[in-house]
């Protein structure tokens, strides 16, 4: 597990500890990657960003345990009271539905119809996002749901994909199919847009790199898309001398890296990652 004292971080030097009740506490929970961010509630500027790896997930009791007993006591800015608290949660488990079926009352049912009757461990959640017509329904341990309850004030938990590809509509040209490819370590998701409507999206496990190249391929199979002509663009831990690139390199003739722009004032930085890095740590 990466030490605390070793996590790559970002500091703005106007961030004012003091007045924590004017910021917006961000966590993202994806894989064994935990980011934060603080943000100024009212500017959307960026006051301070970390960001580190687990061995066990929060989805495992020994990385609760991990993060309530140790990174939590150690870290002075999760124990403070911000305006509001948002944990943006990964989870593989998830359906996509229309915004037209209403879920307000009845998402347990709902998931029970698609996917059988949930384990008693779990809970069964769903994050609303009207821009892309979408709910997005999914699973987080009960046990992390009570944790998180318990440590953070003025909290609310939603899905991380709802922001993850409200940022990536708010950029896709308005003209073509356009495919993202967002890798974090062995977790790769895709998304496809045509225009600005969501035509596709999904999470995969990879093990080899040849996995990435597989599941891409199959996206573009299955949409009828072409690796010539539709460009695919990259973002997350990946670089020009990633093996995976390379090999991606091979068979996508428009293969680019992605340039996001964030909801938040993002300050000029050398200490901060390249833009299509901060995808997979903001959102």
């Amino acid at each position: 597990m990466e030490s605390i004292l070793h996590a790559k971080n970002f500091v703005s030097p106007y961030y004012d500890s003091t007045f924590s009740g004017k910021y917006t506490l961000r966590l993202l929970f994806k894989s064994s990657l935990v980011s934060i961010a603080i943000i100024e509630t009212d500017s959307a500027d960026l006051m301070a960003l970390k960001h580190f790896r687990l061995h066990d997930t929060l989805e495992q009791e020994n990385g609760r345990s991990l993060f309530k007993n140790r990174y939590f006591r150690e870290m002075p800015m999760l124990q403070k009271i911000y305006s509001s608290v948002e944990i943006l949660w990964f989870s593989s488990d998830f359906i996509l539905l229309p915004a037209e079926i209403p879920l307000k009352k009845n998402f347990e049912s709902v998931w029970n119809k698609i996917r059988g009757q949930q384990e008693a461990s779990s809970a069964v959640i769903y994050t609303a996002c009207p821009k892309l017509s979408i709910n997005i329904l999914y699973k987080i341990p009960q046990s992390t749901q009570s944790m998180f309850k318990h440590l953070f004030e003025n909290m609310h938990i939603i899905h991380s994909a709802s922001a993850l590809l409200g940022n990536l509509q708010s950029m896709v040209p308005p003209v073509h199919k356009n495919t993202y490819a967002i890798i974090n370590d062995k977790l790769l998701e895709i998304a496809v847009f045509h225009n600005k409507s969501l035509l596709y999206y999904n999470s995969f496990d990879c093990t080899e790199i040849e996995d990435y190249l597989y599941y891409i391929t199959w996206v573009y199979r299955e949409l009828n898309l072409s690796a010539s002509h539709n460009p695919l663009f990259l973002a997350g831990t990946i670089s020009k001398s990633d093996p995976i690139y390379n090999l991606l390199k091979q068979y996508f003739s428009k293969l680019e890296f992605a340039r996001f722009k964030h909801p938040f004032n993002i300050p000029p930085s050398e200490k901060l990652p390249q833009t299509h890095s901060l995808i997979n740590l903001l959102y």
